[in-house]
Order: C-alpha cells, then structure tokens, then sequence
C-alpha cells in the first residue's frame, strides 16, 4: 500500500507563487476604493452621497480610461 506525501512542502511546491503585482491588479483594487471612500466620506463630511459618489464615478471612470484607452493590456501580436 502507497502512502502520499501530505507534507506542507508537497502542497507548496504545487502552489502557483506570485511574480508581481501588475498595473491591472491596482486598477482592481483601487476602483471598489474610490467607491469605499466615497460612501465614507459622505457619511463622516457633510456631503451628499449623490455628490460622493458623483466624485467617485468621475474618479472611477478616468481610472478605467487610463487601463483600457491610454495603457491598453499588452496581447501580443494578433493574427
């Protein structure tokens, strides 16, 4: 009868590793923040959450621009 390696350096040696953070992981973070902050700021400050969340969208939407428009994904050479 067999026994399998269950040891924790088995599970790791099969785990992907991380190489970097890329410019589109921050994009992924940053936006639910822009939004997060928003929401807190207009509870804390006396602003509206219509004007917060405008601000936020303003934000959100020039963060989107600059990932899809300005600095597209690198793809390759398309065929």
């Amino acid at each position: 009868m067999a026994v399998r390696d269950r040891s924790w350096r088995g599970i790791a040696s099969r785990t992907p590793r991380i190489r970097r953070v890329s410019r589109y992981d921050l994009y992924l973070v940053t936006l639910p923040l822009v939004f997060l902050t928003a929401i807190l700021i207009a509870v804390v400050a006396p602003v509206s959450i219509q004007e917060s969340v405008f601000g936020a969208s303003v934000v959100g939407a020039t963060i989107l621009a600059d990932g899809l428009f300005v600095n597209p994904p690198d793809v390759g050479e398309s065929k």
